[in-house]
């Protein structure tokens, strides 16, 4: 009676590069994914600060006197960032992540007067300009 040998109990070097390929596929996957992931939260910080910008402008021009908002129409020089003072600013220098400018229009009509805020900022890759414009009324 011929007796079987029993099989060498291990992986054979085709096995082992298959299985290092699916998982070089795996990880290449999951560092796409984290690349996506940085960008997505780096566009959500831009966006909030941003609308903190503009808040803090639209703040700001709630509280000037009503006759003097026909001379605010303003565009600022240079870059601002979410801790820069809201609201004229001339000497406050910019650093690096200084990214945003901001645009302030005056519209006065019979009666009301319109306040539009716009704060712009490029992505990452200076493709694409992103805006946050807040816009308010006031009256005398």
């Amino acid at each position: 009676m011929v007796r079987r040998r029993r099989a060498a109990g291990g992986f054979t070097l085709i096995e082992i590069l298959v299985s290092l390929g699916l998982a070089t596929v795996g990880l290449l996957g999951m560092v796409a994914l984290q690349t996506v992931a940085i960008r997505g939260n780096a566009t959500s910080r831009n966006f909030t600060e941003a609308v903190g910008i503009a808040q803090a402008q639209i703040e700001a021009l709630q509280v000037w006197p009503y006759a003097t908002l026909a001379a605010v129409n303003q565009t600022t020089v240079g870059n601002i960032g979410p801790t820069t003072p809201a609201l004229y600013a001339p000497g406050s220098k910019a650093t690096s992540e200084d990214i945003y400018s901001r645009k302030i229009t005056v519209t006065a009509g019979a009666g009301v007067t319109s306040l539009l805020v716009d704060v712009s900022w490029p992505d990452a890759d200076n493709l694409i300009t992103h805006h946050v414009k807040l816009y308010t009324t006031r009256s005398p």
